[in-house]
């Protein structure tokens, strides 16, 4: 999760039964995906996502005055839609859908849910695009574009100058193979790459560890006590 409020799109199967367990996926490392069962039902998963994207909205980022913070914003998308229409019990589904979102009244984080017109949750045909069996409806395509239209709204930018060589830079450093990284070492690239320069370089320098940290580009955090050079 960012340490900085930002948009959040929480998606979900809408064709399956939210108070059923589902399954936990994870990634133990970049090639091997596992799932595993839980008895956990698919409402809590999201309701615990929700409150830690709140919780962790809460934090102060450490930025300059003059940046606009954007405001939290969180979506809950429901995909297969498609889906869902077709099942038999499509309209229990659906009535199971909105009385689960309507618990969601209640919660602390309810003014940062993005509604959709006629309900919280926006639900997306998934093969409108895909498949010419089921070709996109003048409703599905309207409802998708107001989606995006919400997701793109100015509220939701964090309002700042930021050089575009600091882009470059994240993107290099994707390709490296080590996961963790001296900052002194980050420091000598940045300087030797003109990342940053010589005049004010350490505070150059730690701008954009805390600006990228809040975007989730590094995890850098400031210990107390210890030298910037030797944090990873």
């Amino acid at each position: 999760l960012l340490t900085l409020p930002a948009t959040y799109i929480h998606v979900f199967d809408s064709s399956q039964d939210l108070s059923q367990p589902v399954n936990q996926t994870y990634r133990p490392d970049s090639q091997t995906r596992e799932s595993i069962s839980s008895s956990e039902s698919a409402w809590n998963v999201i309701q615990h996502s929700l409150s830690d994207i709140y919780t962790t909205s809460l934090r102060e980022p450490q930025l300059p005055m003059e940046i606009k913070v954007p405001r939290l914003r969180m979506f809950l998308v429901g995909t297969f839609k498609d889906k869902l229409m077709e099942a038999e019990n499509s309209q229990e589904i659906l009535h199971s859908i909105e009385s689960h979102l309507k618990e969601l009244n209640s919660k602390t984080y309810r003014e940062h849910l993005v509604h959709a017109p006629d309900q919280t949750a926006f639900l997306v045909n998934n093969l409108m695009y895909l498949s010419q069996d089921h070709p996109a409806t003048k409703e599905d395509q309207d409802y998708l574009n107001l989606l995006r239209s919400f997701i793109s709204n100015k509220e939701g930018c964090l309002q700042l100058e930021m050089p575009l060589m600091w882009f470059f830079l994240d993107l290099i450093t994707k390709r490296t193979p080590h996961h963790f990284i001296k900052c002194q070492d980050l420091k000598k690239f940045c300087l030797s790459n003109g990342y940053i320069d010589g005049h004010q370089s350490d505070d150059q320098f730690l701008a954009l560890l805390r600006l990228f940290h809040h975007f989730g580009f590094f995890a850098y955090y400031e210990l107390k006590g210890v030298p910037l050079e030797s944090n990873w």
